[in-house]
């Protein structure tokens, strides 16, 4: 028996994403010295590095 999950394989893939967008959106409110926008920034992994090292 198959699990929802592997029935239906894109579904699980949107929510990975949407989970991983809110991620990097709420991390936008978070960091202050910085005016990229985190949805878009290429330096969002350096950038999150850097503040769990804090």
């Amino acid at each position: 028996m198959k699990t929802y999950r592997q029935k239906h394989p894109y579904i699980a893939q949107i929510g990975y994403i949407l989970r991983y967008k809110l991620q990097r959106f709420t991390w936008m409110f978070k960091v202050k010295d910085c005016r990229h926008i985190c949805l878009f920034c290429e330096y969002y992994d350096t950038c999150r590095q850097e503040g769990k090292d804090k």
